[in-house]
C-alpha cells in the first residue's frame, strides 16, 4: 500500500469514527455502528449494534451537530436515530419508527418533515 493511500485510508477511517467519552474510557465507536442516542438530561446514551451502551456527559444537541452529516436525523426531543437503521415507519397512534433492533422511537410531529425529507433526500424511500 502506498503510503498517500495509507494516509487516505487511515484520515477516512478516523472520520467514520466518533470518540465517546465516559469515566473509564475512551470510546472510539464506529458511526455505522450507533443505531441510535437518547438524551437523558445533561447526558446522552448510545445503543450500539453490538447490544452495547455507552453513556457519556454532554448533551443530545452536541451529538446531533457532529452526526448531522452521516444519515443521522433527530426525530424527537429525546431521540436521535441512523436513518439507515430504520426498517420501518409506522403510521398508527402517531408517527413511530422501528429500528433493526426492533426498538420503536416515537417521532414528534414538529420532527415529521425533516425525517421524510432525508429519507427522500437519501432515496432510502421513493415518494
Amino acid at each position: 500500500m502506498t503510503s498517500a493511500f495509507h494516509d487516505l485510508y487511515l484520515k477516512y477511517k478516523i472520520m467514520k469514527k466518533l470518540l465517546l467519552v465516559t469515566n473509564e474510557y475512551y470510546h472510539l465507536v464506529d458511526i455505522d455502528d450507533i443505531i441510535y442516542c437518547k438524551s437523558d438530561n445533561a447526558y446522552t446514551e448510545f445503543y450500539l449494534r453490538q447490544q452495547e451502551k455507552i453513556r457519556v456527559s454532554d448533551s443530545l444537541k452536541h451529538f446531533e451537530n457532529k452526526l448531522q452529516d452521516y444519515q443521522f436525523v433527530r426525530i424527537h426531543q429525546s431521540y436521535l436515530v441512523n436513518t439507515s437503521c430504520i426498517t420501518k415507519i409506522q403510521k398508527q397512534e402517531g408517527l413511530s419508527v422501528i429500528l433493526e433492533n426492533g426498538r420503536i422511537l416515537p417521532v414528534s410531529s414538529r420532527k415529521k418533515k425533516s425525517l421524510m425529507h432525508l429519507l427522500k433526500k437519501n432515496k432510502q424511500i421513493q415518494s
